[in-house]
């Protein structure tokens, strides 16, 4: 399920500096206006640095991607049903700014799973008020409901270096691949292109700040329900596959697990991510 060349006003590379932030190497660069701002670019996936609202900038700083990007080899991938939660993690990271690139080590891996959803949360060292007053790098806000047919948005990746423009073509009842499933999915359009690592990629409104989902998965072959070849689940059990067509996760169940702190807390009683 892996999933992108800038669109870039204005490219200027600078000569790189070199700072000690918070016991962590931060290499910096600095360029001109950036479409990609918020994003973030993994060893082996895409991603973003993520708040939702009511948060405070003083808390520290998350980024999402994929739960099978966990493993940076991509040699394995979590179990249908397995969940991952507050571990140590350090994956060096990089994020996109406006006019910099920050390379940061992650601390923590929040929660991670790829049943219901595909997704793994990581929190930073650093908080939000640092990374905004430090760099200018800030991020992007979850949307507290998902989007609906025929909305527009841009699948944002860091890794691949590329917005793609896309459209929601349906909300779908749910996915099938490699024997795990997914809920309330999207579908985007034919023409969304979608590429091996745009995997975790945020999927963006045209206010280039608002998330409703993150990219996910691909079917590569016209196969059925196999990783790299994901098929639709309708509300009735059928199945259908659609070849070359790219697929999303929502997002917004994350307001169902946050507690009275903005913090993810699945004993919230109105939270469905598994646990």
């Amino acid at each position: 399920a892996g999933q992108t060349s800038l669109n870039s006003r204005d490219q200027r590379m600078h000569v790189a500096t070199f700072s000690l932030i918070l016991g962590f190497l931060v290499t910096v660069s600095a360029f001109a206006a950036n479409p990609l701002a918020g994003t973030v670019k993994f060893s082996n996936c895409s991603g973003f640095l993520f708040t939702v609202e009511g948060r405070t900038p003083q808390k520290n700083a998350l980024v999402m991607t994929n739960g099978h990007c966990l493993d940076p080899w991509g040699l394995s991938m979590l179990a249908p049903n397995e969940v991952r939660m507050n571990r140590s993690a350090s994956r060096d990271i990089t994020l996109v700014g406006e006019s910099r690139r920050v390379k940061v080590t992650t601390r923590r891996l929040l929660y991670a799973t790829m049943t219901l959803t595909d997704m793994a949360i990581y929190e930073l060292p650093q908080t939000y008020e640092y990374l905004q007053t430090r760099y200018g790098i800030t991020p992007l806000m979850l949307a507290q409901q998902g989007p609906s047919n025929g909305t527009p948005v841009v699948v944002a990746s860091a890794y691949k270096n590329r917005a793609f423009t896309c459209q929601i073509e349906e909300v779908l009842h749910g996915l099938r691949e490699g024997g795990r499933s997914f809920s309330d999915s999207l579908r985007f359009n034919a023409g969304c292109n979608t590429k091996n690592g745009t995997s975790g990629s945020p999927v963006v409104l045209p206010d280039g700040v608002t998330v409703v989902a993150i990219n996910n998965t691909r079917n590569n072959n016209g196969k059925m329900c196999g990783n790299n070849n994901p098929c639709e689940v309708r509300s009735d059990g059928t199945t259908t596959v659609l070849r070359n067509r790219s697929y999303g996760q929502q997002t917004s169940l994350i307001y169902e697990c946050l507690n009275s702190e903005m913090d993810l807390d699945l004993n919230v009683e109105t939270c469905r991510l598994p646990k």
